[in-house]
């Protein structure tokens, strides 16, 4: 039987408009930085302000809006191998430890979302991402789901 790690779209649509909301709250920030009666230090901090909208949330609406168009399913497994999101099968026997990842700040200050990871018997390691399609509690789900299935298959 095969089993899969599913977002739901309403949760994506949700978490794109809210990227939606806040990319157009930098928009405006920039015509009000624009405006002919803002002083000097006023133009500043809009224009930054705008600018790290842009940069914390470009990201994540871009990821959303192309989540909203494709398959829902993150990984899929049955009794033999672990099937990635590009395709690639992995078998349970190469899978040395599976962790989990939760949401960080890269070095350049961007959000790096939740994942799975997967260590190889060759020491590669290989990185299930979700995107932040996933609630807290689908990803914490997901993982022990992904592990039982690991441990009765290897």
């Amino acid at each position: 039987m095969e089993q899969s790690i599913t977002y739901q779209r309403k949760t994506v649509l949700l978490k794109a408009a809210c990227g939606i909301i806040l990319i157009l709250i930098s928009l405006i920030l920039i015509v009000a930085s624009s405006h002919e009666n803002t002083g000097l230090s006023r133009t500043i901090y809009y224009s930054s302000s705008a600018i790290l909208g842009f940069w914390f949330f470009g990201p994540l609406l871009m990821n959303m809006v192309l989540l909203l168009f494709t398959k829902r399913v993150l990984v899929s497994w049955d009794k033999t191998n672990v099937k990635l999101r590009s395709g690639e099968l992995i078998p349970w026997t190469e899978i040395r430890k599976i962790d989990i990842h939760r949401t960080r700040m890269s070095k350049w200050v961007q959000s790096v979302p939740p994942s799975y990871s997967l260590t190889l018997s060759g020491g590669k390691q290989v990185i299930i991402n979700t995107y932040h399609a996933l609630t807290n509690r689908e990803f914490t789900h997901y993982f022990k789901i992904l592990k039982s299935s690991w441990k009765a298959n290897k």
